[in-house]
């Protein structure tokens, strides 16, 4: 299983998504509405015990958390950064 934030446009419209993937097959837990496609945002998947949750900000201020949170107590779970080509992002691991 791989699990996933991203900035995505998903059913014709902007947002940030919290996801899997599962038997090759894209699975999304929760959505949120980007409401500042254009500007950066730093995106934040935390491990609280057996799930994964997900958070966002535009400031790195004010953090919000997406609804929902994903099981993943499994032996070959997998988190990881894909980022599309033309886009900047910069990765941190803390």
């Amino acid at each position: 299983m791989q699990l996933f934030i991203s900035r995505s446009f998903y059913n014709n419209k902007n947002v940030l998504a919290l996801g899997k993937v599962l038997n090759g097959k894209i699975i999304i837990q929760s959505t949120v509405e980007d409401i500042y496609p254009d500007k950066d945002c730093v995106l934040q998947l935390q491990k609280q015990g057996t799930y994964f949750t997900a958070s966002y900000t535009y400031d790195e201020t004010y953090w919000q958390t997406l609804d929902g949170e994903i099981y993943a107590n499994y032996p070959d779970e997998k988190a990881g950064v894909y980022i599309s080509a033309g886009v900047l992002a910069t990765v941190d691991y803390v």
